[in-house]
């Protein structure tokens, strides 16, 4: 997955106590989605999967049925 647009998640008293692993979605967002890094949070807003045109993160999301607590870069066998 290659990302195209982010930018830093506002942090909110629901965002801010999380416990996650850098690379795992914390949540969903009405414009893409929120992910940990290793200094906070980034709201990823365009994203690209490889063989695909570039979409809005709201389409990933819905398209991939993306949910909070996955962890993107993995695959089922690195879990």
């Amino acid at each position: 997955l290659k990302v195209l647009d982010v930018v830093v998640a506002e942090q909110d008293d629901q965002l801010r106590d999380v416990d996650a692993a850098a690379g795992e979605v914390v949540a969903l967002a009405a414009d893409g989605f929120i992910v940990q890094t290793g200094a906070g949070q980034l709201l990823v807003r365009r994203v690209q999967s490889p063989g695909s045109q570039a979409m809005s993160g709201r389409d990933y999301v819905n398209g991939y049925r993306l949910q909070a607590g996955e962890r993107l870069g993995l695959t089922d066998a690195e879990l």
